[in-house]
C-alpha cells in the first residue's frame, strides 16, 4: 500500500554477510507500507509515516532468515520433524545447520536416533556395521563397538580355543566402562560375570 502527497520513496537492500536488512525512506508527508514476501508469503512489513509537524523519513526491516527447500527461517528459529530426526536451526547471524542421524543410525519416529546396524560375530568369523567379514586368527580381545558420544563404553568380543586349536571361537563378550572400571561378561551359557 502506497499514500504519498507528493514525494519519491527509496528503497534500499543492504547485506551484511549472511545478514540483510531493507531500509523504506520517504522525503514528504505521507505513508509508505510496504509488505515483504518471501514465496508470496508475507514475512514482515516496513510502515514510513510523515505526519506535517513529525518526519520519520524513513524505517527498515531486518529480511535476515535461512532457507531450505522453500522452508523459511528467522535467525534463532528452529525447526524439526521428529519421524525423521531431521533438524534445521538458523542461527542469530543467520548460518543455516542441518542435523540428522549419523550414517549407522536410524530414526525411531520420535525424535531420537538409534544404532541400526548388526555386529555378527559366528566363529572365528566377525562381520562389521558396514558388512565386512574379517577372521579372527588368534586368542585376543577385539574391540567391535565404541560410540563418540559414550567414548567410555565399549564392547569388546573375546575369543579362545574351543574343541579344535587351530581355530578360535568367541568365548565372551566384555561390556566396559572405562571411567568407572565396571567390565561386565557374557560368559557361554548365559552366565553373566
Amino acid at each position: 500500500m502506497l499514500t504519498v502527497l507528493f514525494s519519491q520513496v527509496d528503497f534500499w537492500v543492504a547485506n551484511f554477510g549472511s545478514q540483510a536488512a531493507l531500509l523504506v525512506a520517504i522525503g514528504s508527508e505521507g505513508t509508505v507500507l510496504t509488505d515483504v514476501l518471501v514465496d508470496g508469503s508475507k514475512v514482515n512489513t516496513v510502515n514510513v509515516t510523515n505526519a506535517t509537524d513529525i518526519f520519520t523519513f524513513s524505517a527498515f526491516a531486518d529480511l535476515s532468515g535461512c532457507r531450505h527447500s522453500g522452508v523459511l527461517l528467522r535467525p534463532g528459529e528452529v525447526s524439526s520433524d521428529p519421524d525423521t530426526c531431521f533438524s534445521l536451526n538458523c542461527s542469530q547471524t543467520a548460518v543455516l545447520q542441518t542435523s540428522t542421524c549419523g550414517p549407522l543410525e536410524r530414526c525411531q519416529g520420535n525424535g531420537i536416533c538409534s544404532l541400526d546396524s548388526i555386529c555378527t560375530v559366528t566363529g572365528p568369523a566377525v562381520i562389521d556395521f558396514h558388512g565386512q567379514q574379517n577372521y579372527v586368527k588368534d586368542r585376543c580381545s577385539y574391540s567391535l563397538l565404541r560410540i563418540p558420544s559414550v567414548p567410555d563404553f565399549q564392547v569388546l568380543a573375546n575369543f579362545q580355543e574351543r574343541r579344535r586349536k587351530d581355530v578360535s571361537f568367541l568365548d565372551s563378550v566384555t561390556l566396559r566402562l572405562n571411567g568407572s572400571g565396571v567390565h561386565i561378561h557374557l560368559k557361554q551359557g548365559g552366565r553373566v560375570l
